[in-house]
């Protein structure tokens, strides 16, 4: 059974030994407690071929629940030689109706906890000295015995299977910091996390006159160029410990406050969206590409809905808001190689508020009010439009 990889091997195991030697046991059921929640699962089950019942086992309704769950939940071993008339499962309406009589239960240890129970449907009779009568349960608690140490490793071998996964999951929107965090902290509810209303700012930034550009390239030159740009421009953003929330077509879409909070988060995204524009600025001079790349970038901040959003068969980790759209609105409407900032940015900012200077209030489709805009000097002195223009989106 140790060598055992499957949990189906060491069921197949288990139960050979089971029918060879306890002639008095007809069914057997291995339950685990797979999600450490307390609920029972019945993993595999088997019947000696010569049962008249034995396509019947697969259904599991022969198995007690009731005397499963006490084996488990007392951390005790468990004989009955007919559980009607059992004192200890009296008024059990589930043992009366499935008829069930002679059976065994024993739990599964790991050190102090235990993991699950080892159930057999048996033949029982009372033996004449209390020693026989405790034999078939004594060997059938040694066997679990042996079943435990097997299922411990195979709830460990399936814990870092399912560990990894939600790793590789998270690692697309987040930095190795923050997914080991998350992990540490079993924030996680079966690898999604919950939305949930957070403070943020978030990022737009996007590739200038990419539609003209890519107009003149191949599929493949296009796909180099991009997966080159992402690999670099995420940098910045993981550097300053943000989220990645998806690309779209030459955008990236970032944010930074949220699995975990962060105080700094206005900060930290004006931190990495001024790391882009500078890292761009290296790569152009070093002819990275065919020609200079530019960008536009905004970092807008304020409240929103964050967490894992979509259907059964897929699901993104996202944010949802006005904040998401006014940053949006605020990259389409940004100067070539400039950073635009909302006020609520802006207001937030500590030492980079010189690296700033006001665009002028602007009105944005979904804003209920004139919104001022803050941008930076690169390459562009201040602008003073009316207050009243409206962008599209």
């Amino acid at each position: 059974m140790n060598s055992a990889e499957s949990i189906e091997a060491i069921f197949d195991r288990i139960q050979g030994v089971v029918f060879q030697e306890l002639a008095s046991i007809q069914r057997l059921a291995l339950l685990v407690d797979v999600r450490s929640d307390g609920d029972l699962q019945v993993v595999d089950a088997a019947a000696r071929f010569d049962l008249p019942s034995y396509l019947e086992t697969r259904t599991n309704s022969w198995i007690s629940r009731s005397i499963c769950q006490r084996a488990f939940q007392e951390k005790v071993a468990i004989k009955t030689v007919d559980a009607q008339k059992d004192e200890r499962f009296e008024g059990e309406q589930s043992i009366l109706v499935k008829g069930i009589r002679g059976a065994l239960a024993v739990p599964l240890w790991d050190r102090d906890n235990v993991v699950g129970v080892l159930y057999a449907d048996a033949s029982l009779n009372l033996k004449e000295t209390d020693a026989e009568d405790e034999e078939d349960l004594s060997f059938f608690s040694t066997l679990a015995n042996l079943v435990a140490y097997s299922v411990q490793r195979w709830l460990l071998t399936r814990k870092l299977q399912d560990e990894g996964k939600i790793r590789q999951q998270l690692e697309r929107y987040h930095s190795p910091a923050v997914v080991q965090q998350l992990l540490d902290l079993g924030a996680l509810e079966n690898g999604r996390l919950k939305p949930v209303e957070a403070e943020i700012s978030i990022i737009f930034a996007d590739i200038v006159g990419f539609s003209t550009m890519a107009a003149h390239m191949t599929p493949a030159q296009i796909a180099q160029m991009l997966d080159r740009f992402f690999e670099e421009m995420l940098q910045s953003v993981f550097e300053w410990g943000g989220t990645l929330d998806k690309f779209i077509g030459d955008c990236i879409m970032a944010f930074f406050g949220a699995p975990e909070p962060q105080d700094d988060h206005a900060v930290r995204a004006v931190a990495a969206a001024m790391g882009m524009l500078e890292r761009l600025d290296q790569l152009n001079a070093q002819n990275v590409w065919p020609e200079p790349l530019q960008l536009h970038v905004a970092v807008s901040s304020g409240k929103a809905v964050v967490g894992d959003v979509g259907s059964s068969q897929r699901v993104d980790y996202t944010v949802l808001g006005s904040t998401v759209n006014l940053a949006a609105r605020l990259e389409a409407f940004c100067p070539p190689s400039e950073c635009l900032i909302s006020e609520a940015t802006y207001a937030a900012l500590t030492q980079d508020r010189q690296h700033f200077a006001s665009f002028g209030e602007h009105r944005f489709k979904g804003s209920d009010r004139p919104v001022e805009v803050f941008c930076t000097q690169r390459r562009l002195k201040p602008r003073s439009d009316a207050a009243s223009q409206v962008h599209p989106d």
